[in-house]
């Protein structure tokens, strides 16, 4: 049996107990706070038995902090595999070594921006942690026979969205794609967020760079800003995408044309 990259903690009795150890290859785990100890009749080997610094552990969230000590701690190994995911989805290994438990910490910009997307408002959406979403993948699924990372469904929660901020109700962040408050009114969903998906517009994976994890988007080269005469003339080109027209609601996109203009 291999227990490979688990986060175990907080349990009663042992972390990991075996009655045939030789039979157990455990590695690259977590065991922590567990009540009896972390293991009983059996060993591990690049494990972590103190404090790993998760970023909220009475509310569940065992995602590692920027400063944790299991972050490029792990042991790596050829029994890694190549296409392993870890809790959330994105790819081991970053950063060159394999960290300890179940995710995969991918770099921060520095220790007040991280403090900040952890905040009681903003929190830590999951879709902000995948490959494509700050590229304009808003719904983080390929759409369409073609697999187009960014399309009809990306621009609809663009819309959806449209100047909405903190506490409003039914906002989505993943329509949030650049990660900031804009204007003096601190909407998450505005201009430079429709400009990304325009300037992403029906590209596929291989066309697009996966750099969107954590603050790597935070500090992105967001590329062109668009006038609104760019975007309307974008718009009146898209609307001819049978795919928008099967999504989209007409009188939703006009109001969404109008605010635009109000708001450039």
């Amino acid at each position: 049996m291999i227990i490979r990259n688990n986060t175990i903690v907080s349990n009663d009795g042992y972390g990991i107990k075996s009655s045939s150890p030789d039979n157990v290859n455990i590695s690259n785990c977590i065991l922590w706070n567990n009540s009896a100890g972390p293991l009983n009749n059996c060993n591990a080997s690049d494990s972590w038995y103190g404090d790993p610094l998760f970023v909220d552990e009475e509310a569940g969230d065992y995602h590692l902090t920027w400063d944790s000590g299991c972050v490029d701690a792990g042991g790596n190994s050829s029994s890694i595999p190549i296409d392993e995911n870890d809790i959330d989805g994105n790819p081991r290994v970053a950063g060159g070594i394999v960290d300890i438990g179940g995710d995969e910490d991918y770099p921060h910009c520095d220790k007040d921006d991280y403090d900040e997307w952890n905040n009681e408002d903003i929190g830590r959406p999951n879709c902000w942690f995948t490959w494509f979403q700050c590229k304009g993948d808003a719904d983080c699924a390929t759409e369409g026979a073609l697999k187009w990372r960014v399309s009809a469904n990306d621009l609809n929660l663009i819309i959806a969205n449209w100047k909405k901020k903190i506490g409003d109700s039914g906002l989505n962040l993943c329509a949030d794609i650049d990660h900031k408050p804009e204007g003096a009114l601190k909407w998450r969903v505005s201009a430079n967020d429709l400009n990304i998906v325009i300037a992403n517009w029906k590209k596929k994976d291989g066309q697009l760079q996966p750099h969107c994890l954590e603050c790597q988007s935070y500090k992105m080269n967001q590329g062109k800003t668009l006038t609104l005469e760019e975007m309307l003339e974008w718009l009146e080109k898209v609307w001819l995408d049978e795919e928008v027209q099967k999504l989209i609601d007409e009188d939703m996109l006009l109001k969404f044309i109008e605010s635009l203009k109000e708001e450039l």
